[in-house]
């Protein structure tokens, strides 16, 4: 995913909530009551909330990132641009086959871990194959993990290499399919008089 892309989103999703929202309130408190012209301004304004905060826990591992002489330059979607020295990392891990629930096959892009002391200097899922092969040029021999790797799993083995929101999506996947089916099955008990 491009860089700018990702922010374009953002800001355009973010924009409109906020433009949404502001007007379901002025025409909410203007008019005093419940008015039909609030009611699309709102939808609107929560489902870009919402495309807000799916696209930023989404966007949040993808990268720019090129190797730079001895140092790797990281360039994210949210968050500050980043340069890591190359004596600050001790070891480069790939994750080939990084299975997320929001993929239905094999992933085609690798997660990179940078490593120092054991702990994770920085993990990322680069946009294209050039930055490992920089990485190899300057020496490194990255550990390639092939196997299919669940985010519990990336996170067990190597702290840091997988986000919160990667680790919980899951869960929470699980969770919009159970409590609806309790939510109706309750208001169907409830009518039934049950």
């Amino acid at each position: 995913m491009s860089i700018t892309a990702g922010r374009v989103f953002l800001a355009i999703t973010l924009a409109m909530s906020v433009a949404c929202l502001g007007w379901f309130g002025l025409v909410r408190f203007s008019f005093g009551t419940w008015s039909s012209a609030a009611v699309l301004p709102g939808v609107i304004g929560l489902i870009a909330a919402l495309a807000t905060v799916v696209g930023a826990l989404m966007f949040a591992r993808f990268v720019e990132a090129s190797v730079h002489g001895q140092t790797i330059r990281l360039r994210r979607v949210l968050g500050r641009d980043r340069t890591i020295a190359v004596s600050e990392v001790d070891e480069v891990v790939l994750l080939l086959d990084l299975r997320l629930p929001s993929r239905t096959a094999p992933s085609s892009v690798t997660r990179v871990v940078l490593r120092r002391a054991g702990g994770t200097v920085a993990a990322f899922t680069p946009r294209g194959s050039e930055l490992v092969d920089g990485l190899r040029s300057l020496g490194f021999r990255p550990l390639v993990i092939d196997e299919p790797t669940t985010p519990l799993r990336a996170s067990r083995s190597y702290p840091g290499s997988v986000g919160f929101a990667e680790l919980v999506v899951e869960p929470v996947l699980w969770a919009c399919v159970v409590i609806p089916v309790v939510v109706v099955a309750w208001l169907v008990w409830d009518a039934a008089g049950g």
